[in-house]
């Protein structure tokens, strides 16, 4: 029996021998980092939404597989408790970008999200992946988004546009408190981009042995159940 996982989806060239790595789509991105998340046992919705996001912040030019890494190979982190004006953790602890991003779309038409006076949220961690899902309410809203946390402004427009002001450490912040406010206009603003990047040979075999962790080892009757059971030659 072959011990090695085995992953009948996966199609395609590896990633080169070279350490600077390759440059790769911003599908592969997006299913590589959906795949990982699912590996590090976040639900299918939230490992969905995990890789859009990665896949999102890759055409904004910020590092979402990078933090998409870190947050999966960290601890746990709390979800929201949400309230008019306030977001924060049950516990006190730091919130989970992911999960408070989905819920951020949920409540997005409601009193606790995104009000008139903006919204706070406490202690997010890597709050950088939150953009994403930041921008999709500001298109469902028509309306112009502003977030902030220290070192670091996005304004999201409705039409998918973004300007963001930050300081060269401010988008990898690990924990930070977020605010979020509609304003009337925005700095110019450009199109977040619909190209890939490179990924280096080292961060994308991080993500890929977390999306193995979802494979099972092949065994001598999966190999033996593979294809058709008759000859379709007639």
């Amino acid at each position: 029996m072959n011990d090695e996982p085995n992953d009948p989806t996966r199609a395609g060239s590896p990633v080169p021998a070279a350490t600077e790595g390759a440059v790769f789509s911003l599908s592969e991105i997006q299913s590589i980092c959906l795949k990982a998340a699912r590996g590090a046992e976040l639900p299918w919705g939230l490992a969905e939404e995990a890789g859009m996001a990665a896949s999102w912040l890759t055409a904004a030019g910020l590092p979402g597989p990078e933090l998409l890494l870190e947050l999966l190979e960290g601890s746990r982190l709390e979800q929201p408790r949400a309230m008019a004006g306030e977001w924060r953790s049950h516990q006190g602890a730091l919130l989970c970008p992911i999960a408070t991003g989905a819920a951020l779309s949920d409540f997005a038409r409601l009193p606790e999200g995104i009000g008139d006076d903006a919204l706070v949220i406490q202690k997010l961690a890597f709050p950088v992946l939150i953009l994403p899902f930041a921008a999709a309410v500001a298109h469902s809203r028509v309306r112009t988004l502003r977030i902030q946390w220290p070192g670091f402004t996005a304004f999201l427009t409705p039409d998918g546009h973004q300007h963001i002001e930050a300081a060269d450490s401010a988008p990898g912040v690990r924990g930070a408190t977020a605010r979020l406010a509609w304003v009337g206009t925005s700095p110019t603003a450009t199109p977040v981009g619909q190209t890939g990047r490179r990924i280096t040979r080292a961060l994308w075999q991080r993500l890929d042995s977390l999306a193995m962790l979802t494979t099972v080892p092949a065994t001598v009757r999966s190999h033996a159940d593979a294809g058709a059971s008759e000859s379709d030659n007639e």
